[in-house]
């Protein structure tokens, strides 16, 4: 058999991949086996799909027709769904989301980190109650090139609204972006506020940054909840701060949401595509959230890292706490400590913590946390972490530890924060990650020094493909 870009192949789903893919093989030059990855597919399902990318051993394929669905399949109850390419999993099951993000960490671990599976303990994956309607933190993009949807184009849109969007980049299409009218993973408040902001703007004809041009305003509105107080901060991210119309559009958020209890612009005049200022104004309010997990009350800066779960975070600090089985005279390291979230939680079963992050405003929310939950056993850094932290340690005389907890981003561990845990040594690793193909990439390098005894998943991101998985790595004796 020959393929070749373009050709629609009638296709048996068999497998599911992470990233959210179906899998299909297909008999082709000889090799049985070749992998054809097809979006949106899911196993059981015989599809028609039309491949966009050949590789050496695999290709990608779109889904094109249905020609019969899997039993795992549901109604995707989102009007935007298979456009914004947020929520990939939204009309897969729950039940079966679970099993397949379970199945994926041990096809990483055993694939890419050439572990032995029947070494490591592995613990059922803890699945969210509360699967809608659950992320503390949403980020939308402002764009002057919007996305239509088909639907759009037939209707011949107005002209003028072709060139103001606020809501989604549109997968493989940074430049452009898809208007939202409502997400089914955040508050429902949070999307009002979306459509209340982008109808603010957009009558006022107020301009968008442009990455090309290096000109125009608006660049991102981002959206945090506390689920202690039930109250929100929204976050405006500008190029410029622009006085009068920041007071105007505060004032007008303010008497449209109640919920809102602080208002907070934030600048980035750079180049650079992140929905974080460099500089931050507080319009109304404190400027900051208080979060809880467990009986520890956080303050939430707008660059503060927190779980986006707030409900299931709790259930992974819980897990870290019965898989670690610290001891009360452990000293432990907290790398990638955010605003010491879990600095805070494991402080009273060991003798004291150390905790070390880049973002230094997470450093002094971290120290406040502290403070203001009667911590005294911890202790906080500001430090690069994709620099060596030996000589932080040597030049502050910090005791080496028993414990290194590690949280890092999902592109996982630097290089030379491997080697300085290698350089260390600590008895025991407890490695929480979001990214179980970047965990499973660290794990191989550990490997010859550590046995990876135990591993939890814990499912913070329902209807995507991303997860938090707990690994507990124990120093071999030899």
């Amino acid at each position: 058999m020959q393929i070749k870009k373009k050709d629609v192949l009638e296709l048996d789903i068999i497998d599911y991949s992470f990233g959210g893919k179906g899998i299909a093989k297909i008999s082709i030059d000889g090799v049985n086996k070749f992998v054809v990855f097809v979006e949106n597919a899911y196993p059981g399902e015989k599809v028609k799909a039309e491949l966009k990318k050949i590789k050496k051993n695999y290709a990608e394929a779109s889904l094109v027709e249905i020609i019969k669905p899997s039993e795992y399949r549901t109604e995707a109850i989102c009007e935007h769904f298979g456009v914004c390419g947020g929520c990939k999993a939204l009309d897969l099951k729950y039940d079966y989301q679970l099993f397949y993000k379970d199945k994926q960490i041990k096809e990483s671990f055993e694939k890419i980190g050439t572990l032995n599976l029947n070494e490591i303990r592995f613990y059922d994956i803890l699945g969210c109650e509360q699967n809608l309607y659950y992320r503390n933190k949403v980020e939308f993009s402002f764009a002057p090139k919007r996305w239509l949807t088909h639907k759009e184009v037939e209707s011949n849109i107005e002209f003028n609204d072709r060139f103001f969007a606020l809501g989604f980049h549109v997968p493989n299409n940074y430049d452009k972006v898809i208007n939202i009218n409502q997400c089914h993973i955040v508050d429902k408040v949070a999307s009002e506020i979306l459509v209340v902001t982008r109808n603010y703007f957009s009558e006022r004809n107020v301009t968008i940054y442009d990455n090309a041009s290096n000109s125009g305003l608006l660049r991102n509105l981002v959206v945090r909840k506390s689920f202690l107080n039930d109250n929100f901060m929204v976050i405006l991210i500008t190029s410029s701060y622009e006085k009068d119309l920041m007071n105007d559009y505060k004032n007008m958020l303010i008497s449209k949401f109640y919920q809102i209890s602080t208002i907070v612009v934030g600048i980035n005049s750079k180049k650079s595509m992140v929905a974080v200022g460099d500089e931050y104004y507080t319009l109304y309010g404190d400027g900051y959230l208080v979060e809880s997990i467990g009986k520890f009350k956080y303050k939430i800066s707008p660059k503060s890292f927190f779980q986006t779960n707030t409900i299931q975070a709790k259930k992974l600090y819980d897990k870290i706490i019965e898989l670690a089985e610290f001891e009360k005279n452990d000293i432990a390291y907290d790398l990638f400590c955010g605003a010491g979230t879990i600095t805070n939680y494991v402080s009273e079963y060991v003798s004291k913590v150390y905790g070390f992050e880049v973002v230094e405003q997470s450093i002094l929310d971290a120290k406040e946390n502290a403070l203001s939950n009667n911590v005294t056993n911890v202790e906080f850094i500001h430090f690069d972490l994709n620099k060596s932290l030996l000589p932080v340690i040597q030049s502050n005389s910090i005791p080496r530890p028993d414990v290194i907890i590690l949280d890092p981003p999902r592109s996982g561990l630097h290089p030379n924060t491997i080697k300085d845990i290698l350089n260390i040594l600590p008895k025991k690793i407890v490695y929480v990650s979001c990214n179980p193909t970047t965990q499973a990439r660290d794990l191989k390098e550990l490997k010859p020094f550590y046995n990876v005894i135990k591993s939890q998943a814990v499912d913070m991101f329902p209807h995507t493909y991303h997860l938090e998985n707990i690994t507990i790595l124990k120093l071999k004796e030899s």
